[in-house]
C-alpha cells in the first residue's frame, strides 16, 4: 500500500515526532477470535465449525486476579499458520492412469485408457458432489451413473463408478479404493477398457475434496 505523506505546518512550541513504520502483519490463518472460559470450550468451537476450522489457539491473559481467555479459530491457510490447511495436492490425471494400470498389471489384467467422455462424466459428478457436500452415486437431481454416462454420448455395455470425499491426494484416495473390497473390485474389473477420473476442490464445504472414477467398456 502506498502512503501519501503530507507536509505539516510548523507549530510554535510543538515538537513533531516521526511515527515508526507499522510492524509486519503476520498472516496466521486466524479468521475469528472469541472469548471463552476454558481450553475445552475453544476446542469445541473449532469442532463445531467443520467448514473453516482446522485448529484453534487458546490464550490466557492474567491481570491481577482477573483471568481472561481468547480462542483463535484458524483455517490453516495463512503463510504463518501453525496448522495444515485442508488443500489438496495437485492432481495429475496421467499419473493416475499410470498408477491404475500398474496395479491392474500386477493382477494380470489389461490396461485401461483415459476416455474424454468418461472424464467429463467424472468431472461433472465431482462438481455435483461438491455442491451436495457428500460422496454419493446419486446426482443432486436423482440421476444415476447410467444416465450420466449416456448424457455424454458414451454407449456402454458396462459401467462402474467409485466416489470418495475428503482425501487430499490421489495417492490417498487410490489407496482407500484399493483397501475397500467393493471399490477394488471395480479397479480390477476384467472387462473395463476406458476410465475417467476427476477431483473437485471446494473450500466452503465440510469435506473440501470430491473424487470420482468412472470405468466403462463401449458397446463396440
Amino acid at each position: 500500500m502506498t502512503v501519501r505523506q503530507q507536509a505539516l505546518p510548523a507549530l510554535a512550541g510543538f515538537l513533531l515526532l516521526s511515527v515508526p513504520a507499522a510492524a509486519a502483519v503476520k498472516i496466521d490463518g486466524t479468521y475469528q477470535s472469541l472469548p471463552v472460559q476454558t481450553r475445552s470450550d475453544c476446542t469445541a468451537l473449532c469442532r463445531g465449525d467443520k467448514i473453516n476450522c482446522v485448529g484453534s489457539i487458546y490464550t490466557e491473559t492474567i491481570r491481577g486476579e482477573h483471568v481472561s481467555a481468547v480462542c483463535n479459530l484458524n483455517n490453516g491457510e495463512g503463510e504463518d499458520s501453525p496448522f495444515e490447511a485442508r488443500i489438496p495436492e495437485p492432481f495429475d490425471l496421467l499419473l493416475a492412469e499410470t498408477d491404475l494400470n500398474i496395479y491392474r498389471a500386477q493382477h494380470g489384467l489389461a490396461p485401461v485408457r483415459l476416455h474424454p467422455q468418461l472424464n467429463v462424466t467424472a468431472q461433472l459428478h465431482s462438481d455435483d458432489q461438491s455442491e451436495m457436500d457428500d460422496a454419493s452415486h446419486s446426482s443432486s437431481d436423482g440421476s444415476q451413473l447410467d444416465t450420466r454416462v449416456e448424457a455424454q454420448g458414451y454407449d456402454f455395455r458396462m459401467a462402474a463408478e467409485n466416489v470418495a470425499c475428503g482425501q487430499l491426494s490421489w495417492d490417498a484416495v487410490f489407496q482407500g479404493w484399493k483397501d475397500s473390497p467393493g471399490h477394488n473390485q471395480n479397479l480390477l474389473a476384467e472387462n473395463v477398457t476406458d476410465i475417467g477420473i476427476a477431483m473437485t476442490y471446494k473450500k466452503d464445504t465440510e469435506y473440501k475434496v470430491f473424487w470420482t472414477m468412472v470405468l466403462g467398456a463401449p458397446l463396440s
